[in-house]
């Protein structure tokens, strides 16, 4: 049963490159390195998800490297990421991930990604992100989480401690995706690093859940 003194969710001030290049350029070129890792990750003929796409920056990149991307996100302005982020394989859906329109239920991914996203939900909500999910990854398919490590959380700015509701501890995000996928892979990292050292040691976490 839901908590009934928990804060409803609201919208975020969503990574603008523009913007978020004059105020901090090198947490900027950290994101963008995120993005980085999981398009090197997808393979050519690859039908992407992006979950909660935001401004569209993530799903811009994966195109350039998938077959086809589908962005989705509740509280961006789609028709305006749609006008700017343009590409014959790139499309985008205002909706709910909690609750997708039918439009993406009815498909299949070869790949699913999330980076920047779960730890914007409550744990239960998360998990059933995961559970959902998993059902419309074909056969061999892969969910790319990304995610900042609880570990780092009192370094973390004011603005993400207001607006993350849970963050993992890497074992405890590994722990919950294991339920559901037979195999996950964890990667660790430290700016632009991407790295299987100590993930304690990590501000970041990535990990690969294959179906």
């Amino acid at each position: 049963m839901a908590d009934s003194k928990r804060t409803d969710y609201f919208p975020i001030d969503s990574f603008w490159l523009p913007r978020n290049f004059l105020r901090d350029p090198l947490m900027c070129a950290i994101k963008l390195a995120r993005y980085k890792f999981v398009a090197k990750i997808l393979a050519k003929d690859d039908i992407v998800l992006d979950l909660g796409c935001g401004n569209g920056y993530g799903s811009y990149f994966f195109a350039k490297f998938a077959k086809e991307v589908i962005g989705i996100d509740l509280y961006a302005d789609i028709p305006s990421v749609a006008k700017q982020m343009i590409g014959d394989n790139l499309s985008f859906i205002q909706g709910d991930i909690l609750s997708p329109p039918s439009l993406i239920m009815d498909k299949q991914f070869s790949a699913v990604t999330m980076v920047d996203v779960i730890e914007h939900f409550y744990k239960e909500d998360g998990e059933a992100i995961i559970q959902r999910y998993i059902n419309l990854l074909s056969d061999n398919g892969v969910m790319i989480i990304g995610t900042p490590s609880k570990y780092t959380q009192a370094f973390r700015s004011t603005w993400s401690k207001d607006t993350h509701f849970h963050e993992y501890e890497p074992d405890e995000l590994d722990e919950i995706c294991q339920k559901y996928f037979s195999r996950t892979i964890m990667f660790s990292m430290n700016d632009e690093i991407v790295h299987t050292g100590f993930n304690k040691l990590a501000w970041f976490i990535f990990l690969l859940c294959f179906k």
